[in-house]
C-alpha cells in the first residue's frame, strides 16, 4: 500500500512535486508543444472560413443557427467547467434546432426549391437534412474557435507555470 501525501516528509513531498513538474515541463519543450499549437490555430483559423463560407452559400440558416447555439453557449456557459465535451455537444444541438427552424421557415415563407415535390414528407427531409446539417456545421465550426482559443491560452499558461518562460 502506498502511502498517502500527508504520511511523506516533507523532502519526500518536494521530491515528488520536482519530478512532476519535470515531466509537465518535458510535455511543453520540443516539437510537440509546436505542433499542437501549431494545429490549434489552422484549425481555429479554417472554421473561421468555414462558418464565412456557410453564410455566404445559406445566409438566413446559417445566421440562425449560429444565433441560436450561440445563445445556447451564452445560457449554458457555466456548464463547460462540467466538461467541454459536453458544452459542445449543446451548442451543436442549438445550431441544429435552429437550422431547422430556420429552414422550414424559408420553406414556409418561399417554397421548396423547384424540382422537389410539395408533399409534406418532402418538407421535412428538407428542413430536417438541410436545416440540420447546416445547423450542426455552423455550430461546430463557431465552437471551435471559442475553444481552440481557450486551449491556446491553457497551453501558454500551463508552458509558462511549469517551464517559467513563455512560449
Amino acid at each position: 500500500m502506498e502511502p498517502s501525501n500527508r504520511d511523506l516528509d516533507p523532502d519526500e513531498l518536494r521530491r515528488k512535486v520536482a519530478q512532476l513538474q519535470r515531466r509537465a515541463a518535458d510535455l511543453y519543450h520540443g516539437p510537440r508543444f509546436w505542433i499542437s499549437l501549431l494545429i490549434t490555430a489552422a484549425l481555429t483559423l479554417a472554421s473561421i472560413l468555414a462558418v464565412a463560407a456557410l453564410v455566404i452559400n445559406r445566409p438566413t440558416t446559417a445566421l440562425i443557427a449560429l444565433a441560436f447555439s450561440t445563445g445556447v453557449a451564452y445560457a449554458r456557459r457555466h456548464s463547460f467547467l462540467l466538461g467541454p465535451a459536453r458544452f459542445a455537444g449543446e451548442i451543436s444541438i442549438g445550431g441544429m434546432i435552429g437550422g431547422i427552424s430556420a429552414e422550414a421557415v424559408r420553406y414556409l415563407l418561399v417554397g421548396v426549391p423547384l424540382g422537389v415535390p410539395p408533399n409534406v414528407p418532402w418538407f421535412l427531409i428538407g428542413a430536417l437534412g438541410i436545416g440540420g446539417g447546416y445547423g450542426f456545421l455552423t455550430a461546430g465550426c463557431a465552437a471551435l474557435p471559442v475553444l481552440g482559443i481557450r486551449a491556446l491560452v491553457t497551453q501558454y499558461r500551463a508552458r509558462r507555470r511549469f517551464v517559467g518562460r513563455a512560449a
